[in-house]
């Protein structure tokens, strides 16, 4: 079964986050699936690489749990400003 949506971390065992997007989004029945990354890693280099990787959006911990929903929605909604390319 395919996802709505994705929430994914950076820091994952085995595979990091970056890796995980990007075979999300070279999968043909993946690409289009809306990944919210939310992790602790809130420096500039970590937020620009998710977005260039193809995240629709990027939060870091602590968060508040309205404001994930609001983006969660927001995603499901088909607002997704930083898509790149898919369809």
């Amino acid at each position: 079964m395919r996802p709505d949506l994705v929430i994914l971390d950076l820091m994952l065992p085995g595979m990091d986050g970056f890796d995980v997007l990007r075979e999300i989004r070279a999968g043909a029945e993946t690409k289009a699936i809306p990944v919210l990354m939310l992790t602790a890693l809130g420096d500039e280099a970590h937020v620009s690489r998710a977005f260039g990787l193809g995240a629709d959006d990027y939060m870091t911990k602590p968060f508040r749990p309205a404001e994930l929903l609001a983006r969660v929605q927001s995603l499901l909604r088909g607002e997704r400003p930083n898509r790149r390319g898919a369809a």
